[in-house]
């Protein structure tokens, strides 16, 4: 954005997602559902998620060509969990929605 283009602009906070936890977790440090429809960064939230995966219980997320169901699940289990019986709807060239329980990757 220029700076011409950025006079008047609504002024955006970026929050990470252990700063959401924080401020949404009742002081458990845990959410009980977690919905990410963030069109098409995907891969930069969950390549590096280890930090805070395994405190979100349920995860709902759309994943924009091209992140592939295929490769969120190896970006989860990187990171240590697993999705619980997932429940995937992927059409080539659509994004896919994934809807699950978030679990420690068995050993």
């Amino acid at each position: 954005m220029s700076e011409a283009e950025a006079r008047g602009s609504i002024r955006i906070v970026k929050k990470t997602v252990p700063d959401l936890l924080k401020l949404f977790s009742h002081g458990n440090g845990r959410v009980d559902v977690l919905k990410c429809d963030i069109e098409g960064t995907e891969v930069e939230l969950f390549a590096d998620c280890r930090s805070w995966i395994d405190r979100i219980g349920y995860l709902t997320d759309e994943l924009h060509p091209p992140y592939n169901a295929a490769e969120f699940q190896e970006h989860l289990r990187a990171a240590g969990v697993r999705m619980e019986k997932p429940w995937i709807s992927a059409k080539p060239g659509c994004a896919a929605l994934v809807c699950s329980r978030i679990r420690p990757e068995s050993p």
